[in-house]
């Protein structure tokens, strides 16, 4: 059967197709086809065409926006088949915007595509339409979904950015928490030495943030604590150190060493571990550490020797 609404893109289909995915190319269209033999059902990707007016937003490099349309075969004899819609666009901001102006460029797309997306495929609807955001490049990235409201968009954009300018290598956020509606969390990698620079940033704008870099890991669904990161930080620095990483606030901080039960470096990393001094952090929380060897041992305590009552 032809797919409803088929008239309002220019797509064409070829043959018939078993198993695989097959390409077509129209005048100023690509479709993509994939079918699956076991149920019949049968994915199509068909690129929109979108007005220009996106062009004249300043900041934005390029846009698409793409129909995932799904046929779903009829559960009975004779039950005619239906398609399931939803719409993915990609919007490429220009690298040297700053934070207000990615968020102005966001919001000023979405401004003009939206409505005509909702009348090219009004099948997909707010919750099957999403959007993403690549800010000069796939390193940094922000995804929406069309049941974000526009300032969670404009949120997310600004603190990309932000985060990028504080030393980010890599950015990938959620405008939103599906559930929530809280702010989504970033994961950032980042030279280690920028960790608790972003941290601090992070925290100043209220966006969570898993961080990564060098041998250091935090992680947190909380916004991030910058004196947890750095204990995180100079821990990952100490000698035979392999990985330091925190699951902030309830894992302890687990240090993984080059060495074997008995070696003298586990007691030497526990050690400087019990007389850190610059813990507790915010939270005022004492923190239990796990010292481990990669060949086996393992060594246990309190950072700054603070135990919990």
């Amino acid at each position: 059967m032809a797919m409803p609404g088929s008239t309002r893109r220019r797509e064409f289909r070829v043959g018939v197709v078993i198993v695989g995915l097959v390409l077509l190319i129209a005048t100023g269209c690509a479709v993509v086809m994939l079918v699956t033999p076991e149920t019949g059902a049968e994915t199509v990707s068909t690129n929109l065409e979108l007005p220009d007016e996106w062009r004249s937003v300043h900041g934005v490099r390029e846009v698409t926006a793409v129909d995932e349309s799904r046929r779903i075969p009829g559960d009975n004899f004779g039950e005619a088949d239906s398609w399931e819609h939803s719409v993915r666009l990609e919007v490429t901001l220009e690298g040297d915007l700053s934070g207000p102006e990615a968020a102005e460029a966001g919001r000023e797309v979405l401004r003009l595509l939206e409505p005509e997306i909702a009348r090219l495929v009004p099948e997909a609807g707010p919750d099957r339409t999403s959007a993403s955001f690549a800010i000069g490049s796939a390193e940094n990235w922000v995804g929406a979904s069309g049941l974000d409201p526009l300032d969670a968009v404009d949120d997310a954009l600004a603190d990309a950015v932000a985060l990028r300018e504080a030393g980010a290598t890599s950015v990938s956020l959620s405008a939103s928490q599906p559930q929530t509606k809280d702010p989504g969390k970033a994961d950032v990698r980042a030279p280690k030495d920028a960790l608790v620079q972003i941290a601090t940033v992070a925290r100043s704008r209220q966006r969570p943030v898993d961080l990564f870099g060098g041998h250091a890991w935090y992680r947190s669904n909380d916004v991030p604590d910058p004196i947890a990161v750095k204990l995180v930080v100079d821990a990952s620095a100490r000698p035979s150190v392999t990985t330091a990483q925190l699951s902030a606030p309830y894992d302890p901080l687990t240090v993984l060493v080059e060495a074997a039960e008995g070696d003298r470096v586990l007691d030497d990393v526990s050690r400087w571990l019990t007389a850190y001094d610059g813990y507790p952090g915010r939270s005022g929380q004492p923190l239990a550490y796990v010292v481990q060897g990669t060949r086996g041992g393992m060594v246990e305590g309190w950072v700054g020797g603070v135990r919990r009552p």
